[in-house]
């Protein structure tokens, strides 16, 4: 897969971690001077002249009826695991 890309380890950029005080003759925390292992980088562009196919798909969740698969308690119980986009996702369809 081409799209999900893996840094190499210990390139330059930021580590994402707090810059403390810095005391004489230590270095600044920049991007030149940090080092990072790990870590993924996504490539979600979509190519031009093709946005048309990369529209997310949009669910009929109101033509759907969970207690015609699954009792109240099943229900429930994943409704409140549930948070943030699936929440969305399950009232919107999208």
């Amino acid at each position: 897969m081409t799209d999900i890309l893996n840094p190499i380890p210990g390139g330059i950029g930021q580590t994402f971690m707090p810059a403390e005080r810095m005391t004489a003759g230590e270095k600044a925390w920049t991007a030149s001077n940090t080092k990072f292992e790990g870590g993924m980088a996504i490539d979600a562009t979509v190519p031009f002249g093709y946005e048309q196919d990369f529209h997310r798909p949009v669910y009929p969740v109101e033509r759907i009826r969970l207690e015609d698969f699954f009792g109240e308690k099943a229900i429930a119980d994943t409704r409140r695991r549930m948070h943030g986009w699936s929440v969305l996702l399950a009232k919107t369809g999208r």
